[in-house]
């Protein structure tokens, strides 16, 4: 999965984000598939709309917060794409 680097325009500058440390970040939308992933462990049967969902939503993540350029902590991006593996 491609890494891209925080939006210029909202991105905090240096000595702000210094100021404010690091910390763990989760976009929303693999919190989202995360939970998803929960209810598809949860029902113990296939739900393949369920299945679809999280791993689009999984793809959606926007990898970095726009604003610190903190990256996604999120075991999806651990995980190569379809193709190449």
């Amino acid at each position: 999965m491609k890494t891209l680097p925080a939006s210029a325009p909202e991105q905090l500058p240096a000595e702000i984000i210094a100021r404010i440390g690091s910390f763990s970040y989760l976009s929303a939308a693999c919190q989202a598939a995360d939970a998803l992933d929960d209810e598809l462990v949860a029902s113990r049967r296939p739900e393949p709309e369920l299945a679809r969902w999280a791993a689009r939503l999984h793809t959606r993540c926007p990898v970095n917060n726009r604003h610190t350029g903190q990256p996604c902590v999120c075991g999806c991006h651990g995980r190569p794409e379809k193709g190449e593996d």
